[in-house]
């Protein structure tokens, strides 16, 4: 239990410390703004793959196999991004380690799920509290290691834990008892693993291509995104159908266990909605700290803890409304919505003329909303599902979490550069706008460098534009679900 809690505050801090390194990287390593925005979504993506595959590869081997696995892929990923001389060959080193933290991070629900109510309230905290560790302390250790190649020890610190924690692993005794492997590698279906991959992993490359790098027409959007979406129809429609259901003319379909069990568990938009709200905050404050407010790395760092400082002790808020008032989980979810609803809303109104203190008033809602939802749609992951499987719930909790964070981040990051492309059209940048966004996460950053206080603030203007219609809109997308939540 020791070491999952640890690799769960491991993968916390490399999801999140290189949100304030991903400008050096890029750089560094003559990336684009598409390639920096995937050096955070890959990670997520692969966590999000590879988290059904080893959560069914689970039920075949012992879950301590299983682990060993992951730790070794967190650790060989590691040393991939740290030795990368180029974007394809990092991006390469994220997906791997996202591969290895999917499988850690779904085995750390799962024991959640084994453990009777009181101690699996318990236990639900203790992983809270060391995300929320992991999300306080990632962004300020990247800020310190974002110089020119000191961004490499992101990765380096990674390889000695991994190898110390997997040691302590190997010591240990089994998670779970034996069972038949023969009748558990009938409940995988290599239909769904091929469907599944895909579908996810062409639909977000051609999403993050479309606009940026290729015009939606061309061949090389058109193509992974229509195979990916026809891919994903057939995924959804394997798994409504329940094993061994009929067929109108009598006849029984004979299929192996859903892959994602996405029938058994409610609340699937808010898992997914959570994980873009959180990583979409993690990603764009620090721009607007670093161009709007001309901050430091540090500083910025520090600036973010509003939104990561609160989720310890709204753990322990969850823990003390649903265990001493008898609260169900329900309310918390709906509060959470609510505050992050109105706290992200509330970002709007950062600006330039803002001071410091009045930023980090706005951040607090927000980052307390987030905080209850981490906990409080866990509760809810374990109680929608009357499974015996333990695994079966945290597994479409965690890949609908991670998924939302994946395609969230490639999407907004679109977003981002389109409207800061429209922005700048109407300014003396209009005839230089397309190739000016296509290295936009670079670009931003470089703004503090300029010697013309004129163009400064003219990209400084489009900036804070830009950043105030994307607070909006994921305003809109947080109401949307708390009106769902409402209903249903």
């Amino acid at each position: 239990l020791a070491s999952l809690l640890v690799f769960t505050f491991l993968i916390a801090i490399d999801a999140t410390s290189v949100v304030l390194a991903v400008s050096t990287m890029t750089t560094d390593l003559d990336g684009n703004s598409t390639e920096s925005f995937w050096i955070g979504a890959s990670y997520l993506l692969a966590m999000c793959m590879s988290l059904p595959i080893l959560s069914r590869l689970a039920h075949v081997f012992d879950r301590k196999s299983v682990i060993l696995a992951s730790i070794m892929m967190l650790g060989v990923g590691s040393l991939v991004c740290e030795s990368a001389d180029t974007i394809a060959l990092l991006l390469v080193g994220r997906v791997v380690q996202g591969l290895g933290a999917g499988g850690l991070t779904v085995l750390s629900y799962a024991l959640y799920g084994d453990l009777e109510s009181q101690d699996g309230l318990k236990f639900l905290t203790a992983i809270s509290l060391f995300i929320a560790a992991g999300t306080v302390c990632g962004p300020l250790i990247g800020a310190a290691l974002s110089h020119s190649n000191h961004w490499r020890w992101i990765f380096r610190l990674n390889v000695p834990l991994c190898v110390v924690l997997g040691v302590l692993v190997y010591n240990a005794g089994d998670v779970e008892k034996q069972v038949s492997r023969a009748a558990k590698l009938s409940d995988i279906s290599l239909i769904a693993v091929a469907l599944f991959i895909s579908s996810i992993v062409p639909l977000l490359v051609g999403l993050s291509l479309a606009g940026s790098l290729y015009k939606w027409t061309d061949w090389q959007v058109i193509v992974p995104i229509t195979s990916g979406s026809i891919s994903l129809l057939l995924l959804v429609g394997k798994e409504l159908i329940p094993k061994g259901a009929r067929l109108p003319f009598g006849s029984r379909i004979v299929f192996s266990k859903p892959l994602l069990g996405l029938r058994r568990l409610r609340n699937l938009h808010g898992a997914a909605t959570f994980g873009v709200q959180m990583y979409a905050l993690l990603f764009f404050l620090p721009i607007y700290y670093r161009v709007i407010k001309e901050q430091s790395a540090i500083a910025t760092g520090l600036l973010l803890l509003p939104q990561t400082v609160l989720m310890a002790p709204c753990a322990g808020v969850v823990l003390v409304l649903v265990t001493v008032f008898r609260l169900s989980y329900r309310w918390t979810i709906l509060l959470g919505w609510l505050c992050t609803t109105c706290g992200v809303g509330l970002l709007a109104l950062l600006g330039a003329d803002r001071t410091v203190a009045f930023d980090i008033l706005l951040n607090l809602l927000s980052g307390f909303g987030i905080g209850i939802l981490l906990p409080a749609l866990a509760l809810s992951a374990k109680d929608s599902t009357d499974s015996a499987d333990a695994l079966e719930a945290p597994t479409v909790l965690v890949f609908m979490r991670y998924l939302g964070s994946a395609s969230g981040l490639v999407a907004i990051g679109l977003i981002f550069q389109r409207l800061l492309r429209d922005n700048l059209g109407s300014t003396k940048f209009k005839n230089e706008a397309d190739e000016m966004t296509k290295y936009a996460t670079t670009l931003i950053y470089s703004i503090r460098e300029m010697s013309s206080s004129q163009d400064k603030r003219i990209l400084r203007d489009a900036t804070e534009t830009t950043l105030r219609t994307i607070w909006l809109a994921l305003s809109v997308v947080s109401f949307a679900v708390l009106v769902l939540n409402c209903i249903m």
